[in-house]
């Protein structure tokens, strides 16, 4: 997955969106400036800091009829799933945050008093999409993750999941894709990491401009298109 040519334009336009919220753009870089004062680093829990301020932003950049929900440590019960071999492999673990949208406020309501994936399943024809995100320390293999959101896409009988895989600095981006049959999936990955990391001046770091932006806009596009092939107008091709 590379980044359309238009990327300027389309940060320009991330940044006016959700402009009245609490976590617009100009609030989520005072936070990220914090962020940078107050948390150590490094380590996969202090990376959930920086996770946490992107997603919030994302939140306020959602069309205001869509509601997102939060869940962190989403475990994802066991579940066989078939391969293309004709084997079959039991999946199981945890994401480190998943995100649900829907368009109903009840169902909004429902999920943050009862965010389990059975739950979640019963009440999938009211979800618009559902989104992974993985938080993890630097100097990790995405193959490694990719099995807990191919149980969870399994599991509510989705052909695509979206989802990120992130240090909280550098942010992968990627699309499940599970086979027509049922049987085995793929993925395809952007073609690098975008990085918002704080950049040296002298003898301060500072967060940089125009990178923060992007990752919030790109996801809040993943998001709110968490169960969908790539779209035309989507940020990647």
């Amino acid at each position: 997955l590379s980044l359309k040519d238009d990327v300027a334009e389309r940060v320009n336009a991330a940044r006016l969106a959700g402009a009245d919220h609490f976590m617009s753009s100009m609030n989520m870089h005072k936070f990220l400036d914090m962020l940078l004062c107050l948390v150590a680093r490094p380590s996969e829990a202090s990376s959930r800091t920086w996770v946490d301020a992107f997603l919030y932003r994302a939140s306020a950049m959602l069309p205001p009829a869509k509601r997102m929900v939060l869940n962190v440590e989403y475990s994802v019960s066991q579940v066989s799933v078939p391969t293309a071999s004709g084997s079959e492999v039991i999946l199981v673990g945890f994401i480190d945050y998943t995100v649900v949208v829907t368009n109903d406020v009840k169902t909004a309501r429902y999920f943050l008093n009862h965010p389990g994936v059975r739950n979640l399943a019963q009440q999938i024809e009211s979800v618009l999409g559902f989104f992974v995100v993985e938080a993890k320390d630097r100097d990790v293999k995405l193959d490694d993750h990719v099995p807990q959101a191919n149980a969870a896409a399994t599991k509510l009988k989705k052909t695509h999941i979206r989802g990120t895989l992130t240090n909280g600095y550098e942010w992968l981006f990627l699309v499940l894709n599970v086979n027509s049959n049922g049987k085995g999936a793929s993925y395809r990955i952007s073609d690098r990491s975008y990085s918002a990391a704080p950049q040296e001046t002298g003898v301060n770091m500072v967060i940089p401009d125009m990178p923060p932006d992007m990752i919030a806009g790109i996801l809040a596009s993943w998001i709110e298109h968490g169960c969908e092939d790539l779209l035309e107008d989507d940020w990647f091709i």
